[in-house]
């Protein structure tokens, strides 16, 4: 039984390293999906709306402590690069209220997809770990993604990826 418990604790480990890990993505067709917004009052959040448009593809939730930190440094870049870049988010398994002040909190005036069920994420493969970004190019591939809360730096290396530089 003890050799048992190791071949299953060591696949676990394997499991859940698989899951945490960047996978890579690039040239991958973005999955498109339409949500309604975060916010209510607002329109749906449609993805294909914006193809031919690069987009930074955020998926955040109010209870993650890493999605709080980060959203302020994504809605000062959106707010800066406007009209070079599309900045999406999308908010996973969450109550519509806490996500709706968190976004207020932290500035985000952005588009915010509210996918309770997770369908949008799981057709990225978000499944263990969030935040989770994804760096879109203007004919709707993945040319990167970033898989944990982000800094200045690594948001520069996706955006030039999809060709926009700060």
């Amino acid at each position: 039984m003890t050799r048992w418990a190791a071949v299953a604790a060591i696949l676990g480990a394997l499991l859940v390293t698989g899951c945490a890990r960047e996978r890579t993505v690039a040239g991958r067709p973005a999955p498109t999906f339409t949500l309604p917004d975060v916010r209510e009052d607002r329109p749906d959040v449609d993805l294909a709306a914006l193809e031919g448009t690069p987009v930074v593809l955020n998926f955040f939730a109010a209870w993650c402590d890493p999605c709080r930190r980060e959203l302020p440094l994504l809605a000062r870049t959106a707010a800066r690069l406007e009209g070079q870049v599309a900045f999406v988010g999308v908010d996973v398994q969450d109550s519509r209220s806490r996500a709706a002040d968190l976004l207020l909190e932290t500035g985000v005036t952005y588009p915010a997809a509210y996918d309770p069920r997770a369908a949008v994420a799981a057709g990225y493969k978000v499944y263990a770990r969030l935040p989770a970004t994804f760096f879109i190019d203007a004919e709707g591939r993945i040319q990167d993604q970033a898989l944990g809360e982000i800094d200045a730096e690594r948001l520069a290396k996706g955006l030039a990826t999809i060709g926009v530089e700060e």
